[in-house]
């Protein structure tokens, strides 16, 4: 039972696949994000999402992400 349940598992994903399917889902996330952007930068939200507090909502964590945030590169990163 397992074995042939296993078999069909390992069937499924063993199959070859369109590139089109692949390409169509990229293309559909970058999308996803592009909008996602796009409705931060119309509702003036950019500058504090990815400002170091107190005075924006991004997180000290420290590290390369402290640094570049103290340097005020977070609405420059979000451009990028």
């Amino acid at each position: 039972m397992i074995e042939r349940v296993w078999n069909a598992w390992v069937a499924l994903w063993d199959r070859r696949e369109s590139p089109a399917a692949l390409a169509l889902v990229r293309v559909l996330v970058g999308l996803a994000l592009l909008a996602d952007f796009i409705n931060l930068a119309r509702l003036g939200v950019a500058g504090p999402m990815f400002t170091a507090a107190p005075g924006g909502y991004a997180v000290d964590a420290g590290g390369f992400a402290k640094e570049v945030l103290d340097a005020g590169l977070g609405p420059a990163l979000y451009v990028v």
